[in-house]
C-alpha cells in the first residue's frame, strides 16, 4: 500500500519503471449501498459505485455492526451483492470493501436489511 502521507486530496503517485510517475485516485465510493426492506423468499441487491483504480471488491456482513464477516453470496466480489431474504437475516448489515491498485482498502457505509 502507498503511505497516506504521499497522497493528497485523494490522489496518489505511483512510480513507473522509466522513473516517471502516474497519479491516480485512491479508492472511494461515489455511492454507498442503500438499506432495504423485503419479505422472506425475495432477493435483494446491495450496490456500490466505486471510484479510483479498483482491483477488487469484497462484501461483508454483520449481525451487530461490530464484528464483520466475508460473505460468499452471489456477487461477493463485484459491485452488486445479491442476498436471499431469510427471516434469520433481519437486522443484518452489509458493506463493501474495495481495494485499489496500491493495496489500499476503503470501506463503504453500511446498509441494513429489514425482513417483514
Amino acid at each position: 500500500p502507498v503511505d497516506a502521507a504521499y497522497c493528497a486530496e485523494g490522489l496518489c503517485p505511483k512510480a513507473n519503471a522509466d522513473g516517471t510517475y502516474t497519479v491516480t485516485k485512491v479508492a472511494g465510493f461515489a455511492s454507498a449501498p442503500a438499506s432495504v426492506t423485503a419479505e422472506v423468499g425475495e432477493s435483494v441487491a446491495f450496490t456500490v459505485e466505486a471510484v479510483g483504480d479498483i482491483t477488487a471488491y469484497r462484501w461483508e456482513y454483520s449481525r451487530n455492526g461490530e464484528t464483520w464477516y466475508n460473505t460468499k453470496m452471489e456477487g461477493a466480489d463485484t459491485a452488486t451483492l445479491t442476498v436471499p431474504v431469510l427471516l434469520s437475516r433481519d437486522g443484518y448489515q452489509y458493506r463493501c470493501v474495495v481495494t485499489d491498485a496500491y493495496g489500499n482498502e476503503t470501506v463503504s457505509e453500511e446498509a441494513l436489511l429489514t425482513v417483514e
